[in-house]
């Protein structure tokens, strides 16, 4: 895969636009827990949606709980009408605008908490990249983040990337549990050809891919280092089912290729 959106074929740019609407989500959700900034925003309940046609769409909501996200297929308990949908009318309109390029969206409203809803997306979708940036953020929120985003993707490129079904048939179904340090744990269940997401167990897992500490993890998750070098080095080590760890490995590789794909080729670059 070329690293410009111009050089994607149709089905990867729908590939592509599902990770940035799952990715772009759960970051925003997350956000709310570590940005004291966000809570004025998130305080009220609101219900926003982002739908790029024929994908399925995102939800971030504020209810009764903690605001929560929603990608690939999962929705909401309760089935509300979202106060605000961003409508991306292509998938590429979706890839190049939550890249942070030109691009189109729609704001529509559909309920009293648009307003709210568009406050909080503004806020969350800006906190998140501020936090990764920022050299004062703990390692250990650093690879909450980086965690969410990478899982989201696994997920996304896992069920949308026709390339992987290959290589998800060799690996053995079960639950791994990807634990980053610091008490940051994830938990993905494979079926068949699909993952998905699921609460952490207290055990009963098939396997773990445990990082030595949140900086190897970060390391890993921000692609500086590979998994396979982070386990040569003793960063990193598997525990269970080590054949479904690796099958997964190609799917965060082509995961990871996707996250970098930019919106805009910079000079210096045929198209």
């Amino acid at each position: 895969m070329r690293p410009f959106l111009d050089d994607l074929s149709a089905v990867e740019l729908r590939v592509l636009a599902r990770i940035r609407l799952a990715v772009t989500a759960r970051l925003a959700a997350a956000a709310a827990a570590h940005d004291p900034g966000l809570a004025e925003h998130g305080s009220r309940p609101f219900r926003l949606a982002l739908r790029v046609p024929g994908l399925p769409r995102a939800f971030v909501a504020k209810t009764e709980g903690p605001v929560t996200a929603w990608a690939g297929g999962e929705t909401p308990v309760q089935r509300l009408p979202p106060d605000l949908t961003l409508f991306f009318p292509s998938s590429r309109d979706c890839a190049r605008v939550l890249d942070g390029s030109a691009g189109r969206v729609f704001p529509i409203p559909g309920g009293w908490g648009a307003a709210r809803a568009l406050r909080y997306f503004r806020a969350a979708a800006a906190s998140a990249p501020r936090m990764l940036r920022s050299p004062d953020t703990p390692a250990v929120l650093r690879a909450a983040l980086l965690l969410e985003a990478a899982m989201s993707a696994l997920v996304e490129t896992a069920n949308a990337d026709p390339a992987m079904a290959p290589r998800l048939a060799h690996a053995p179904d079960g639950l791994v549990v990807v634990d980053a340090g610091g008490g940051v744990r994830r938990a993905l269940r494979k079926e068949g050809g699909r993952l998905r997401s699921v609460r952490v167990p207290e055990d009963g897992q098939d396997a773990v891919l445990a990082f030595r500490d949140p900086e190897s993890a970060v390391a890993v998750l921000a692609g500086k280092k590979s998994a396979v070098t982070a386990l040569g080095a003793c960063e990193a080590s598997i525990r269970g089912l080590v054949p479904l760890v690796q099958g997964l490995f190609a799917v965060l590789d082509r995961a990871s290729r996707y996250l970098a794909v930019k919106a805009e080729k910079e000079a210096g670059h045929g198209r």
